[in-house]
């Protein structure tokens, strides 16, 4: 696995777009926690993703664009959705019911008939623009252990099963806030650690 470091990531933007097109897996940091990103429009990396992590519930997407992510919510939200979308960038993952439209998605993002949408406050989601497609986010640990603080608590199995890492510090949390957008409102908010 491949390790760079804030000093890096200047000169690493472009590798990482390729990299990202090219179906790698990679650990990312967040305005919250490390997650395990990559093209959420290739159902290996998804899968891949899923065996890494030891579960089988879908991950939220950090969309390349807001006009793509707006596609994937049904018509009965999307006034929710253009009014307050813009009031969860950051910390949050809001959940959204799926509209059917884009059969390209992987189905284990919309097998639950709900998306999970993050907009970090972070370069990541200028990441997914610049690569041009949507990436998932998901936390570095396996399903229900301790998420990764710092490189040193990163798992062996994750650690074998990534590509490459940027690595800026120490990121201890908590993660995003679950937003419940799909229950209409008031929305019920979930905090997480």
């Amino acid at each position: 696995m491949d390790i760079y470091t804030e000093i890096d990531r200047p000169f690493v933007r472009e590798t990482l777009k390729a990299r990202l097109l090219q179906g790698h897996v990679v650990i990312l940091p967040t305005d919250t926690i490390y997650g395990i990103s990559g093209n959420a429009l290739d159902e290996k990396v998804v899968r891949r993703i899923l065996e890494i992590k030891g579960r089988e519930s879908p991950f939220s997407i950090i969309p390349h664009s807001l006009d793509w992510a707006r596609l994937l919510i049904a018509d009965s939200h999307r006034s929710l959705f253009d009014s307050h979308i813009h009031g969860y960038t950051g910390p949050y993952t809001t959940l959204w019911p799926y509209s059917g439209r884009l059969a390209h998605l992987v189905e284990p993002l919309r097998s639950s008939g709900l998306v999970g949408l993050r907009l970090p406050d972070h370069w990541i989601t200028e990441l997914a623009s610049e690569a041009g497609v949507p990436l998932i986010t998901t936390s570095v640990n396996v399903h229900q252990r301790p998420y990764m603080t710092f490189l040193d608590d990163l798992e062996e199995s994750i650690r074998l099963g990534a590509d490459l890492i940027v690595y800026e510090g120490p990121l201890c949390g908590p993660p995003s806030t679950i937003v419940h957008c799909h229950e209409g409102l008031p929305f019920r908010i979930e905090e997480r650690g």
